[in-house]
């Protein structure tokens, strides 16, 4: 799956109010879409954490961001949290915030 697609899924979970499901897909979005652009390194297996270390040092304005999106990602997958449509928004923004930058 490309980011592209991951993105249009988290979005047509967010327009259908699965905000959780909207979440998941767009934080993968972000990370993958990083890594097709060979700003990161695709590390198989690796966390959200460890892809937000990563994603943090190729943007360092936007540590605070990846990292926040990181940990709702693990709260909502594997924490069974739900999210709230502004969390969901977030990490949607998140992919158009490192998406912006070439």
């Amino acid at each position: 799956m490309t980011a592209d697609e991951l993105r249009t899924r988290a979005e047509a979970a967010f327009a259908e109010e699965r905000y959780a499901d909207a979440l998941v897909d767009a934080y993968r979005a972000a990370a993958l879409r990083q890594i097709e652009r060979g700003r990161v390194d695709d590390v198989p297996g690796a966390t959200a954490h460890e892809v937000a270390v990563a994603l943090a040092d190729a943007f360092p304005e936007q540590a605070t961001d990846v990292h926040r999106c990181a940990g709702l990602f693990d709260l909502v997958l594997y924490g069974g949290r739900p999210a709230t449509l502004e969390q969901a928004r977030d990490v949607l923004g998140l992919d158009d915030r490192l998406g912006a930058r070439r």
